[in-house]
């Protein structure tokens, strides 16, 4: 019995050693690896006779919800003026402010979101996906402080604005990671847990309203920062694919093993950081070429501008519909409409 097991066992593990080998060199033998078939690690060892259980798919679903858990606290800072203006306009309130400044403190946020989209691209591309989530907790702290301890509208819009690069540094970091960390049959439900938990950050901060003050929500809103940064510190570690960009190929290695359930199979995580690291290597070789160039040479792929398309339009009837007007001046419908 024992000496079969064995057999097996060497077996099992000379299949994996002559994959690999085989895997890492074309059908050429000139030593380029195959082209991944997308940017997620996983895509590269999931078949159809994968076993898909519970088991398997904690470690990747536990690092995706944490990286989108930063979605909560985006909530929190897209409704909270629907609160605050209600609040303000009450007659015993300790600033009487003007429809215009009241449109200026709902659209603050909003209007640093392009800008700080722009830093955000940048710094997920220079410190990480994760930590781009993490940093996006000191501007969401100093904002909320700020409104928190505010004494004239002013403090207030520089609060909102500091909340709005929070907003758009705490969100897409989250899109990429899940992208090139999920496997493929899962990676559709959890890029949509994002949204789901910026719903629930909005109806929590609702309900907050009606009962406390708009500076006791402020400060029980910092507090929300508390919880992504632990999950992601537990359960998420850096983007495999990021890592191996920046040449840390022993810290790819050891997310992938986080990860994975297969914590013991060394052999396929190295598989993996091997085939991310000829991909690189082979991005890196392509001919310099400007941004423009690039830019027009892709956007003309049919893979490229129908997928933009169809988000471009989708966008443009979300926005049209006008239901950012809603939600940041919900109370105030609401209570015209004498719900």
């Amino acid at each position: 019995m024992l000496k079969i097991s064995s057999g097996l066992l060497l077996k099992e593990k000379s299949t994996l050693e002559n994959n690999y080998e085989t895997d890492c060199r074309d059908d050429n033998d000139n030593g380029d690896i195959h082209k991944p078939i997308s940017g997620s690690h996983f895509d590269l060892t999931f078949t159809p006779t994968e076993k898909s259980t519970y088991k398997a798919v904690i470690p990747q679903v536990l690092a995706c919800l944490s990286a989108a858990s930063f979605h909560l606290p985006v909530g929190l800072i897209v409704a909270y003026s629907a609160i605050l203006l209600d609040q303000l306009d009450k007659t015993d309130s300790e600033f009487i402010i003007t429809e215009d400044e009241a449109s200026w403190i709902a659209s603050a946020t909003v209007l640093v979101v392009p800008g700080a989209a722009l830093l955000t691209g940048f710094l997920v591309d220079s410190i990480g996906r994760i930590s781009t989530l993490k940093s996006a907790a000191i501007p969401y702290i100093l904002g909320w402080a700020l409104i928190a301890k505010s004494t004239n509208i002013r403090s207030i819009l520089i609060g909102r604005i500091l909340t709005g690069f929070a907003l758009a540094m705490g969100t897409s970091p989250a899109i990429a990671y899940i992208t090139e960390v999920a496997r493929p049959d899962l990676r559709g439900a959890l890029i949509c847990l994002g949204p789901a938990m910026t719903s629930f950050g909005m109806v929590l901060i609702y309900l907050a309203g009606y009962y406390l003050y708009w500076r006791t929500v402020a400060w029980i809103s910092i507090s929300f920062a508390i919880l992504p940064l632990l999950l992601m510190y537990l359960y998420s570690p850096e983007s495999p694919t990021w890592l191996v960009s920046r040449g840390r190929n022993q810290d790819a290695l050891k997310a992938c093993k986080i990860i994975s359930v297969d914590k013991a199979k060394d052999l396929i995580h190295q598989r993996r950081v091997r085939i991310l690291e000829r991909e690189h290597e082979r991005k890196s070789v392509t001919p310099n070429v400007g941004v423009l160039t690039k830019f027009f040479s892709s956007i003309t792929k049919p893979t490229v501008y129908k997928p933009f398309f169809i988000l471009t339009v989708c966008f443009f009837f979300q926005q049209m519909s006008g239901i950012y007007v809603l939600i940041f001046y919900a109370v105030k419908f609401f209570k015209v409409l004498c719900l």
